[in-house]
């Protein structure tokens, strides 16, 4: 029930993904909330961020992207 053209010039990017779950747009103090949580759940564990640190800053950017998805096996498992 959204125009793709107006939620493209007029909604953010938090605001479409909140519609794309819930099926509306989020209020104010919704947006806020959810922002947050998707924050919260994106963050990426300290243990990997030391790891990623330490290689060498030749390495392959795919390379890189492989290691953190494995570790994330070893520090977040669910």
């Amino acid at each position: 029930g959204y125009s793709i053209h107006e939620l493209a010039t007029k909604a953010s990017f938090y605001e479409v993904i909140f519609l794309l779950l819930k099926g509306e747009l989020p209020n104010k103090e919704q947006l806020t909330t959810f922002e947050k949580k998707f924050w919260d759940s994106v963050r990426i564990p300290s243990e990997i961020v030391h790891h990623l640190e330490g290689m060498p800053a030749t390495t392959n950017p795919m390379s890189l992207f492989l290691l953190a998805l494995t570790l994330l096996g070893v520090y977040e498992p669910e």
